[in-house]
């Protein structure tokens, strides 16, 4: 029927939307509907281009023609956004259902506990739905996966999360994020129990990281002595794993030490020595008797089940470590052992592109071109020339401090001069001040580190308030009710880290410029940075084009439409010479060109 193709349900949206139909909307839209089962799409498209609108159409669609269909997002600010969209423009028939961890429910074993009556009756079932801080939400309301009791838990019959997961099969379309998708996907529930028609994975181009975490270990010494803790009042014997967490740091001293003398150099022989202290660790874990009747033994119980799991998987990749698996120590303050696979394809193969009756769609702003060998799809069509609606030229400035600034080489404060007295600023505040004061419209700064956007915050929030300017710093309300509130000032400034880089949606005059405080560069030396490097046959190859996504996923939350103005600013000299990898947009290293820019747009939206 011609009334239920994607076009005709991407046309009517529209016109109840009071929107037009793009071209690359409608490309997309037709490309999908033209899939064969056991097939895939590759699909880019620009940022603000409207993809959500027109796979949503499909979506729609599909369930339409007796379909069900699972979308799956980057961030939770995406998923809170399509949680809130699509069941309004879905038709009254079709249910919708959104899925999480176990972090996003309110938990109502833990909220027993919590220190205020107000806290104690909150109603809220999700993190989205809660007015509070997102502080409090996770110290008092949410418990993660290693605390959860799941089917021992006596209140599992009220539990949030379990009624999620439970709603969610009688769901046409589910809505979820990589992380979950990934879990699904090992666990075997989505591709056995769960099948599901049509597969969307949007911000596609973050969907390998998040399988790579997924199918990750670490051990850590601090994991050790956690557990022993937790055992200690449970455990019906004293534990050794104060003395084993000691063995594991010392034999991790020795696997990283560049001495010579101690070094343990030969990968077998440090594989043979991780894997006979942690067959002593599983051994001693097994023999404890743990005191059933303790109110503490289901979670002691569920951690030390965990940590037993995680050291055999390690036991066990010795036998396959090569080119899709590898054992790393990081160093630093922190001595860890990461186990993760180098490649995600051929778990991909296995528990993805393996459903045979299922069409899946990967699509993103920034999809890097060699995506089907990193992800290792298979019966995959690329489409790659959908026509952008926007003149980035004419509605972007994009400025890039040379390296001859000396102010952009301090940081915002430090622990032993941070506020400085509260009439000075350091040269770097005081320069992003002197560009944030001149922007009409609001204002996005984001941060590769909690440190610098809490003491950026600290030291800018009162001469920015002093100037009429909101203040927003993200943790200060859950996301949702943060971008709310942000919304509802055209001339607020949210200080954010990089969950806000994509997946939000800031039309019209409520965001006009966007700072990168630093390029979001992975560090060379780190030992897992150095071995995906070596795998992908360069350090460029492997990260490079993951910053300039990340970049230019964040330049795209300012340019939603034909009419908005943006300026992107990189407090970063490293990034002057690579500009061309951000959009298309007009590059100055003048800030008096930024001032003339924002003068001429002064009267515009955006």
């Amino acid at each position: 029927m011609p009334q239920q193709t994607s076009e005709f349900i991407l046309e009517s949206l529209c016109r109840q939307h009071n929107l037009e139909p793009r071209v690359p909307q409608i490309m997309m839209a037709n490309e999908i509907d033209r899939m064969e089962d056991g097939t895939s799409l590759v699909i880019p498209a620009d940022t603000g281009t409207g993809k959500s609108l027109a796979y949503s159409a499909a979506a729609i669609s599909e369930v339409m023609h007796g379909g069900r269909v699972l979308i799956s997002t980057s961030t939770k600010i995406l998923q809170d956004q399509l949680s809130g969209d699509l069941p309004g423009w879905v038709p009254p028939e079709i249910t919708v259902h959104d899925i999480r961890g176990k972090n996003n429910y309110r938990c109502p074993m833990l909220q027993k506990q919590a220190p205020t009556p107000v806290l104690q009756n909150e109603t809220a079932d999700t993190i989205s739905e809660f007015s509070g801080s997102e502080h409090d939400w996770k110290k008092y309301l949410s418990v993660d996966s290693n605390d959860c009791l799941g089917a021992k838990c006596q209140m599992r019959h009220i539990c949030p999360s379990v009624q999620a997961h439970r709603n969610m099969d009688q769901a046409n379309i589910v809505l979820t994020n990589h992380s979950m998708l990934a879990l699904e996907l090992k666990t075997g529930f989505i591709s056995k129990d769960m099948p599901f028609s049509l597969i969307i994975i949007d911000e596609a181009h973050d969907f390998e990281s998040y399988v790579m975490k997924i199918m990750a270990v670490s051990i850590t010494s601090g994991r050790l002595r956690f557990l022993h803790k937790r055992l200690k009042a449970v455990a019906r014997e004293e534990t050794l794993l104060p003395q084993y967490a000691s063995e594991f740091d010392n034999l991790m001293v020795k696997i990283l030490s560049k001495d010579e003398e101690i070094a343990i150099e030969s990968p077998s022989m440090r594989y043979q020595y991780l894997s006979d202290l942690f067959v002593r660790i599983n051994g001693h874990l097994a023999s404890l008797q743990l005191d059933v009747d303790h109110s503490q033994y289901e979670r002691a119980s569920n951690l030390r089940r965990k940590l037993r799991g995680d050291l055999q998987t390690v036991i066990n990749w010795q036998n396959t470590s090569g080119r899709n698996g590898i054992i790393i120590a990081k160093g630093g303050n922190k001595i860890s052992l990461e186990v993760s696979p180098l490649s995600v394809a051929n778990f991909l193969d296995k528990h993805l592109w393996s459903m045979e009756e299922a069409r899946i769609v990967l699509t993103s702003a920034t999809l890097p071109f060699d995506i089907h060998d990193k992800l290792g799809m298979k019966k995959t069509k690329e489409v790659w020339n959908l026509p952008t609606v926007f003149d980035y030229q004419k509605q972007g400035l994009l400025f890039v401090p040379n390296g001859g600034r000396e102010e952009l080489k301090y940081k915002y404060g430090t622990p032993n001069h941070g506020m400085l007295g509260r009439d000075q600023l350091t040269p770097r505040s005081q320069f992003l001040l002197n560009i944030l004061q001149r922007v009409s419209g609001g204002s996005l700064v984001l941060f590769a580190s909690n440190y610098d956007l809490n003491m950026a915050y600290k030291v800018l929030r009162q001469p920015l308030e002093a100037m009429g300017k909101t203040c927003h710093k993200q943790g200060q309300y859950t996301n949702p009710l943060l971008m709310e509130k942000f919304k509802s000032d055209v001339t607020s400034v949210l200080f954010a880290t990089r969950s806000f880089e994509q997946g939000v949606d800031f039309p019209g005059p409520t965001l006009q410029c966007v700072v990168f405080d630093r390029v979001p560069n992975p560090p060379s030396q780190d030992l897992w940075i150095k071995a995906l490097t070596d795998y992908h046959g360069g350090y460029v190859k492997a990260h490079k084009s993951g910053v300039y996504n990340r970049m230019r996923q964040a330049a795209g939350r300012a340019i939603r439409t034909t009419e908005d103005r943006a300026l992107v600013v990189v407090l970063d000299h490293r990034f002057a010479k690579l500009t061309r990898h951000l959009q298309e947009f007009e590059v100055t290293h003048d800030v008096n060109r930024v001032v003339e820019w924002l003068g001429e747009i002064k009267g515009d939206v955006k």
